[in-house]
């Protein structure tokens, strides 16, 4: 019966669903980018609750059968049970925290209250038309399910703001932990969802919350290059095309010949959707690994030129036994295949106790740098404090 029901074009809840597989593709996406990360695993885990929540809501709103309807919001607050825990999980994760029971439990009450919510109308008691479509309507077990879900949430935003205030963090760190607090107070806006569900007509907006979560949380990427950005683009590009016409054509050829195939073979007409996105699907990681690894090489063959341009310089640096000679080597191969400006190469002098300037490159090499360096000097103090090459991001 689910398999055949009536559903109706609803614009409110193609947004969802839109939003909703979105939301799913990039959570695989960077789950897949490096599965034995525990900040991927985590966020994936949001990323599917959240999925589950507004397909099931999307599906739940665009139908005219109310007992259909009311499964699929069951199925959505099954969902939105994972969704606080998931983001505790993830809260950790990201300050790399070594405490982790309260998320095991946080899981396992999850589940409870999902199968509950399932197998029993204490939750979703029924669904009320609004001018958007159907919408759950809950029962008692609202109030264990509510203190469930704040609880998490505000444990989680505690847990964050705390380490912000009180550890001693680099101004890059802060930074970042700016924005992931922003994209918190977001997302909890999304709670506005829980107003409908007690019959009050306030229109559902927590997709949009989450869709701006998650723009908060790529331009944080982007600033401050927590990520290859131009990896992500790429690569999530060509995974939303080919996984777009994975689950596209299917659902498009059930569209375009079901009443056909309906008069042709009956009831079983969706098996032959279901055939074509079996066959599609398997041929998905192959299509998109060929089209990943001849774009990578289209977008980054500069930079592997340059890659190996370097290697023949450590070759060349065994050969040379000159210091002036391999400075220069030094500077001119840096300036040239790396794409900066100038180069500069500045030496320690032991009777001078300073650094000092012994070979440059590049058309702009005589402005503003000093010829030396004392070791008091900002820049060096920070150089030998933090023993790691220096980035400035733009």
């Amino acid at each position: 019966m689910i398999l055949h029901p009536s559903f109706y074009f609803n614009l409110h809840a193609l947004a969802m669903l839109i939003v909703g597989l979105t939301i799913f593709f990039l959570g695989l996406f960077i789950f897949f980018k490096k599965k034995s990360s525990r900040i991927n695993i985590s966020f994936f885990t949001i990323c599917l609750s959240i999925t589950v929540w507004l397909i099931a809501t999307a599906i739940g709103c665009s139908l005219e059968n109310e007992q259909l309807a009311t499964v699929w919001f069951k199925i959505d607050n099954f969902g939105v049970m994972f969704i606080s825990v998931s983001i505790l999980f993830f809260t950790k994760s990201v300050l790399k925290k070594k405490d982790y029971l309260s998320v095991y439990v946080g899981y396992i009450l999850a589940l409870l209250l999902g199968i509950i919510i399932l197998s029993s109308d204490w939750l979703v008691t029924g669904v009320k038309r609004f001018s958007w479509g159907y919408f759950p309507q809950w029962g008692w077990f609202g109030i264990p399910a509510l203190v469930f879900f704040f609880g998490y949430m505000l444990l989680s935003f505690y847990i964050l703001f705390r380490y912000y205030i009180k550890e001693k963090l680099s101004p890059l760190k802060k930074n970042q932990l700016k924005y992931l607090i922003l994209a918190y107070l977001i997302a909890y806006t999304g709670s506005i969802d829980f107003l409908p569900v007690h019959g009050f007509e306030v229109y559902p907006t927590g997709y949009i919350s989450i869709f701006l979560f998650l723009i908060i949380i790529a331009y944080a990427i982007f600033k401050y290059n927590l990520v290859d950005i131009e990896i992500v683009i790429t690569r999530g590009t060509i995974f939303g095309i080919v996984y777009s016409i994975v689950l596209g054509l299917p659902f498009l050829f059930g569209f375009l010949t079901k009443e056909y195939l309906i008069g042709y073979v009956g009831e079983l007409w969706w098996l032959f959707p279901v055939v074509i996105a079996v066959i599609i699907a398997s041929l998905g990681p192959t299509t998109y690994n060929k089209l990943k690894n001849k774009a990578e090489w289209t977008l980054f063959k500069e930079q592997k030129e340059y890659q190996e341009a370097l290697v023949e310089l450590g070759r060349q640096l065994t050969l040379t036994k000159n210091i002036n000679e391999l400075l220069v080597w030094i500077t001119r191969t840096i300036s040239i295949n790396v794409g900066v400006s100038y180069t500069r190469i500045f030496l320690w002098d032991e009777e001078k106790k300073e650094y000092l300037y012994r070979k440059g490159y590049g058309k702009e090499m005589k402005k503003g740098i000093n010829a030396k360096f004392t070791p008091d000097n900002p820049l060096i103090k920070l150089i030998r404090s933090s023993k790691k090459p220096l980035l400035r991001a733009q």
